[in-house]
């Protein structure tokens, strides 16, 4: 048997989405991360507008307006862009 004490780590975190900030902005989406990570971002449709790694840190993306699906690692957010 397992025994877990308060405030002991049980498990492993993704410091990359762990640390990820996502914001829609006035022409581009804010990816603020902890640690490199690969990035998708879907139209509403389905369409893959992008598909790469970002950098650790502040990490802007130009976009045109409209409302977006971002995946960063496992974590998957809805935007808006103005």
């Amino acid at each position: 048997m397992v025994k877990a004490n308060p405030g002991e780590v049980t498990g492993i975190e993704d410091t990359a989405t762990s640390q990820t900030k996502i914001e829609g902005g006035n022409g581009c989406v804010n990816i603020t991360i902890g640690a490199k990570a690969d990035v998708t971002i879907n139209t509403l449709n389905g369409i893959t507008i992008f598909d790469g790694k970002v950098a650790t840190g502040n990490n802007a993306i130009s976009l045109p307006s409209g409302v977006y699906i971002i995946k960063v690692g496992n974590t998957s957010s809805k935007v808006v862009v103005y």
